[in-house]
This record gives structure tokens, C-alpha cells and sequence, in this order.
């Protein structure tokens, strides 16, 4: 009795190299290598303060500045590059936080960088956790508010939108949006359902 067996096969082109990242004890296999700005926008995109500000710029955006027309891409770019879209936003926010220098903010430059500092220090306990990254320094925090990393720079954008939502105005912006019937869904007291044991979820 005679038995066939199959040729091995000859790889007439070397393979493509598998490369390996190890994170944490984990080894993670991937056919190519993410660019600097890429592993940086999927480090932003996995953490919850962007969902946060994004959600805040969306609820709020009649208040910020009707002008600013900014995607959630653009929002990311900015904070890794620390360009212009980053620079408008945080004035945007910024004038809306008494009291308010119009000069420093409006000279294109980057001393909305130094109100930012300024504005957060005193606040920065109370809505943000542990230190600080940058504070105020004679100029020096303009460089090191750009030398941060995009989840510091994070950081302030999501400290500067808890501090402009406890503003008269977006206090009273939220109170005559959530009463029953309002334009703005956002707001809207309606229940969303219960348990069946009289626990309400709003």
C-alpha cells in the first residue's frame, strides 16, 4: 500500500515580521507599529475625562460659543499638538469664567496659557485629583503647559469645564433647561425606568 504525503511548502518571500509590545506583563502581537499620534489618540480615547468634556462641550455649547464649531477629532489633535483648536476652545471657556481679562486672551499669542494656570490654581483641589501639573511662573508655564503629556493637557481641559459648569450662568442655563417639556433633552426630568420595588432611575 502506498501512502501520499504532501510536499512541504517553500516560502519564496521572507515573512512579515510580527512585532511584539508588551504592556504590563501582557505581550500584545500586531502586524504594524501605531504612530506616535495614533497610540496617543487611542490612550485619549480610552480614558473617561474626553467622554466627559466632550459631553460637556455638547450640552453646553450655546454657552460657550456658538461660533466655535470644533469635531472630537479636532479636540484630540489639539491636545496632542497643543495647537490653535486647543487654544480656542480653552479661551472660549475661559471668558466664561469671571473675572475675565479680555486683553491677555484675544493677543493670539499664548498667554491664555498663564490665565488657564492662574484661573485653575486656587480651584484645582476641588475639582481635579492630586497636584497641579503646571502653575503659574513667570512665563515658565507656557512651556511646560506644552510639554505635557495629551492626558495632562486632558486634565485641565476637563478641570476648566467643571469650573466653568459651577458659573451663574450655566447653573440657570441647567435650571430652566431641566424642567418638564424643555427644548433641551439633556436636561429633561423624566424617568427612565425602576426596579419595580419603587427605586426610580433618573
Amino acid at each position: 500500500m502506498v501512502t501520499l504525503r504532501q510536499r512541504p511548502t517553500v516560502a519564496t518571500t521572507e515573512p512579515e515580521p510580527v512585532l511584539e509590545n508588551c504592556v504590563d506583563g501582557l505581550t500584545i502581537l500586531s502586524d504594524d507599529e501605531d504612530s506616535p499620534s495614533d497610540a496617543a489618540v487611542k490612550h485619549l480615547r480610552g480614558s473617561w475625562e474626553l467622554a466627559s468634556v466632550l459631553n460637556f462641550i455638547n450640552v453646553f455649547r450655546p454657552l460657550i460659543s456658538e461660533k466655535l464649531k470644533v469635531t472630537a477629532e479636532e479636540i484630540e489633535m489639539g491636545l496632542i499638538g497643543s495647537d490653535a483648536t486647543n487654544a480656542q476652545l480653552h479661551i472660549a471657556l475661559l471668558k466664561g469664567i469671571p473675572p475675565v481679562n479680555n486683553k491677555s486672551l484675544e493677543d493670539g499669542g499664548d498667554a491664555w496659557i498663564t490665565a488657564l494656570c492662574k484661573k485653575l490654581d486656587p480651584w484645582w483641589p476641588s475639582i481635579a485629583n492630586g497636584e497641579i501639573p503646571v502653575t503659574a511662573n513667570k512665563g515658565e508655564e507656557i512651556s511646560g503647559y506644552k510639554g505635557l503629556d495629551p492626558t495632562d493637557r486632558l486634565q485641565f481641559l476637563k478641570a476648566l469645564c467643571e469650573l466653568r459648569a459651577q458659573q451663574d450662568d450655566a447653573r440657570k442655563y441647567i435650571q430652566e433647561n431641566a424642567n418638564e417639556g424643555a427644548l433641551n433633552p439633556c436636561f429633561g426630568k423624566r424617568k427612565l425606568g425602576g426596579d419595580g420595588k419603587k427605586t426610580s432611575y433618573w
